[in-house]
């Protein structure tokens, strides 16, 4: 079989539509019932950052204005969409993901239809939509690649239709492959890894235009198809450049999303050896099941001629997915759900490897029953495999699961404590990298910095960050302070500048006295002495978190 052969779409049978949309509606009602169930999942530090900007967005604030940030400001306004249809809230924003994920399962769907037959294309969807759920992913939080990945689906998708049809005028296929880099522009505005799509897709584009030679004149469609594809993804950064120029925040989002990110991660060769540990240890481990159907997947290249349909687009995706990963050296758990959708197709594809071998010796008793049965057993298994988390554990203990001690179910409470003793205006630092604090709160920040993490990087702007910062906390005087002695809120590196926390010791003896504290004393144990409780409680472990209130703000009672 020729490659033009192996790309060509599969043909359409009745029985495997209806079967392949059965198969997908059960995978589709098994992942919105386990969304639904983890709404109310603690909120991540990421999800705390874009929820705050987001809140900032809906208020009238630019983007960068009030919080510093180097990811571009496309999932915040995903957030901000959220919160309007579903409500300023944690479940809000678990709604606004739910939606996501449900259409990147069904766009993962009708893309492996192009070249597969219907419980193929379900596999490799419900693969997605599984996997993407896994705690080794961080899979029920709201991170910025799953937003990246609908809009570069929806892009390939685009691409895919666009040069199907040899027919169409120049003009048509230019504008269908604009359309389509367009939606590989506003991926990227969801996060700049996503750039890493572009050249892969224009590589699927010319490859594919190049076979297609009914129209006589490939090498004009592909001039035509890279400009318009170019052009596509420059217009929505262009869009975004013109709207902060005009809110007069353009300087500073090229300092912190340009210059400042052109330098994370660089250079930390133990940071970058920890996070390749906990890459393999957290996200390769996540379901050995889905490995080895992903690497088998691979291999079936070799001999199977329905493996290589589609092939130009599964080794497209997986390339782009895999240098998305790599900027800055630094694995973090999330960054891998951009190489689901290449790994889920290769998964569905050793899945029916396996499943052509038992047709080949059994003969079913109606058509596709064994490639039904098998799907549904693999979806079973990962479902047994992941009862716990999905099926069993409270929502403190999901984030307990997936992100180990980090003091997500702590803030909340926190957030409860101060928004009962706060007052309208009252402002709040905290001290430490949880963003999320600031939104469950809902008290604006006395600084810029909602993370702490640049400022204890070793990196060349850091010194003059925590000036900054001190500036902006010492100006604001804020009411309220939260100070985290929690590791994964810091991670400050050897050799960076050390002035904040002199400055803090400081600035809190002088002007704060204690109110609270949040002792974690382990995964299942969190001790909480907050306002009337507070009695000079010494911490006993060295994990906690403290409150502070301005000591000359009076009445001390709360006011509200």
């Amino acid at each position: 079989m020729s490659d033009r052969d192996a790309n060509k779409t599969h043909s359409t049978k009745p029985t495997q539509d209806w079967l392949g949309w059965l198969l997908l509606g059960v995978v589709l009602l098994l992942v919105i019932g386990i969304r639904w169930r983890t709404l109310d999942a603690p909120l991540e530090r990421d999800e705390g950052e874009y929820a705050y900007i987001a809140s900032l967005m809906l208020r009238g604030v630019p983007p960068y204005a009030e919080a510093y940030t180097m990811k571009f400001p496309g999932t915040p306004a995903m957030y901000a969409a959220a919160f309007a249809m579903f409500g300023e809230s944690t479940r809000g924003v678990h709604l606004g993901l739910l939606v996501v994920n449900v259409a990147t399962m069904v766009l993962m769907y009708c893309l492996a239809r192009r070249w597969h037959d219907g419980p193929t294309s379900a596999a490799a969807a419900a693969v997605y939509g599984l996997w993407s759920l896994t705690p080794g992913l961080q899979g029920t939080s709201a991170h910025s690649e799953h937003f990246a990945v609908f809009f570069g689906l929806a892009g390939y998708a685009v691409l895919a239709a666009a040069v199907e049809r040899a027919t169409y005028s120049g003009v048509a296929f230019a504008g269908r492959v604009f359309a389509g880099g367009w939606l590989f522009g506003v991926a990227v505005l969801m996060k700049q890894q996503a750039a890493f799509f572009v050249a892969p897709a224009l590589l699927y584009l010319l490859v594919e235009v190049w076979r297609r030679t009914e129209s006589g004149k490939p090498l004009a469609r592909a001039l035509t198809g890279t400009l318009a594809l170019a052009l596509g993804v420059f217009v929505p950064f262009a869009g975004l450049v013109a709207a902060l120029w005009r809110w007069d925040v353009l300087e500073t989002f090229w300092f912190w999303a340009i210059d400042y990110a052109s330098t994370y991660g660089v250079g930390n060769q133990t940071h970058f050896r920890t996070m390749l540990g906990i890459a393999y240890n957290q996200v390769g481990k996540a379901s050995l099941l889905l490995d080895a159907l992903f690497l088998l997947g691979m291999a079936s290249f070799a001999w199977n001629r329905e493996s290589r349909r589609g092939g130009t687009l599964a080794w497209c995706l997986l390339a782009g997915g895999s240098v998305a990963v790599m900027p800055g050296l630094r694995f973090y758990n999330h960054y891998f759900l951009f190489l689901l959708p290449a790994a889920s197709i290769f998964a569905a594809l050793g899945l029916m490897s396996l499943v052509r071998l038992l047709e080949a010796a059994w003969t079913a008793p109606f058509p596709q029953m064994w490639r039904a049965a098998f799907l549904l057993l693999v979806v079973g298994g990962i479902a047994w495999a992941n009862r716990l988390p999905w099926f069993q554990s409270s929502m403190v203990g999901l984030s307990r699961i997936t992100y180990g001690n980090n003091p997500f179910p702590e803030v909340i409470e926190i957030a409860k404590f101060l928004r009962h003793v706060s007052s309208p205006g009252d402002r709040l630092l905290v001290f430490g990298s949880e963003p999320e604090l600031y939104f469950h709160a809902g008290l604006p920040a006395a600084t810029k910095y909602i993370y702490m993490y640049p400022l204890v990087e070793r990196q060349p702007y850091a010194k003059q960050m925590q000036a900054e910062m001190i500036e902006q906390v010492e100006l604001a005087r804020p009411e309220y302070c939260v100070a985290l002695y929690v590791t994964p809120s810091w991670v400050a590196e050897a050799g960076a500048p050390d002035e904040i926390f002199r400055w803090w010791k400081n600035y809190r003896h002088e002007h704060y006295d204690q109110i609270g504290v949040a002792d974690i004393l382990g995964r299942h144990a969190t001790h909480y002495y907050l306002g009337e409780r507070w009695r000079d409680y010494q911490p006993q472990s060295n994990v906690w978190i403290g409150v502070y209130r301005r000591r000359d703000l009076t009445p001390a009672e709360p006011r509200n």
